[in-house]
């Protein structure tokens, strides 16, 4: 993650927890929550604040920036990588695309959604139902990832660049394939 990115989105350190701090925004700008990753171990943490489901990390940017198109993926780390990549992306926070989410980015000046969900179970799941969902609001795109990737953030440059060359649009075949799975 690039130092310009970190600054941001205003990550820091907590020195008495050992973790990594990622505040989330609304979509206006406004502190709702920080979300802590234990620097020693994946353990997760929040403060005091509203519900992370409500909202949709990275946000912000895409309404700042009057942006049509982003990546959407599960974590704060694989936004972040993007962004450094010169990638907009925002992120769900977990495995789940809630409704108020997905209200969001209906509400949201994008027009295209990259899904860029985890390469396993859980993210193809979280891919079905966000293509159940929001096909038909939006384009749709798939991202495809390298083999024996399973993260955005593991892929080289290299990777990120001929995966980006690769993505694919989700039409009817996509709708089919939702319903024909779930």
């Amino acid at each position: 993650i690039t130092e310009k990115v970190q600054t941001a989105f205003k990550i820091g350190y907590d020195k008495r927890g050992n973790a990594i701090a990622m505040p989330w925004f609304d979509k206006d700008g406004e502190i709702i929550n920080i979300k802590f990753r234990k620097v020693s171990d994946k353990k997760f943490y929040y403060a005091e604040g509203q519900a992370i489901r409500n909202h949709l990390y990275g946000l912000n940017f895409i309404h700042k920036m009057n942006l049509k198109r982003a990546y959407i993926v599960e974590s704060e780390i694989d936004c972040l990588y993007l962004w450094s990549c010169g990638v907009p992306a925002i992120a769900i926070g977990g495995s789940n695309l809630t409704q108020q989410q997905r209200r969001l980015i209906l509400l949201s000046p994008l027009e295209e959604l990259v899904i860029a969900t985890d390469n396993d179970d859980v993210g193809d799941k979280v891919k079905q139902y966000i293509v159940k969902n929001l096909l038909g609001s939006m384009e749709l795109y798939e991202f495809p990832f390298p083999a024996g990737r399973k993260d955005i953030n593991e892929l080289s440059k290299n990777e990120m660049a001929d995966s980006i060359k690769a993505i694919k649009k989700v039409g009817m075949t996509g709708l089919l394939k939702v319903y024909s799975t779930t």
